[in-house]
């Protein structure tokens, strides 16, 4: 019952200050009801729209876990869900006037570019490497052969064929 009519303390009171408002519920019912619900929801919603409810849609940038003292404060993510436009090494640094790459490595999803030091492939497929590309006897770049001491093709050779 519910008091719906009040009264000055010592007052007497009659039946009708008093009404049935309220009614029972079983907690189990409720619990039950919940779950339920709960359920359809984790059921119906798809990997992005469950991060998005976590990050406030991507204003938290991490999700930090751990309840112990080697995990606490880990950052976990799932590499399958990671959308970008760039990765780039924390150590990335590059020429202001040529453009290449000093220090790190740099990939631009963007346009398929990447960046290192001594490795550059840019947006058109040029690929610029510093250094000894090795290729064992018998190897091929395009329709040029590699052996032991040249690369030839027909007719053409770069040092002598053997």
């Amino acid at each position: 019952m519910t008091c719906v009519q009040s009264r000055a303390t010592g007052a007497s009171t009659s039946d009708s200050d008093w009404q049935e408002l309220n009614k029972y519920v079983d907690s189990s019912d409720v619990s039950n009801t919940v779950n339920t619900a709960v359920n359809t929801l984790n059921t119906s919603l798809s990997q992005q729209e469950i991060f998005n409810r976590l990050t406030n849609n991507g204003t938290v940038k991490g999700l930090f876990f751990g309840d112990t003292e080697q995990t606490k404060n880990q950052l976990y993510i799932n590499a399958d869900y990671i959308a970008t436009g760039i990765l780039k090494s924390n150590n990335y640094a590059e020429d202001a006037t040529t453009g290449k790459a000093t220090a790190g490595t740099e990939i631009i999803l963007l346009n398929g570019s990447i960046k290192s030091k001594n490795f550059n492939v840019d947006s058109s497929g040029n690929l610029s490497v510093t250094g000894t590309i090795t290729a064992g006897s018998g190897s091929s770049f395009g329709s040029w052969t590699v052996s032991n001491n040249a690369i030839y093709r027909n007719n053409s050779s770069y040092g002598t064929q053997g």
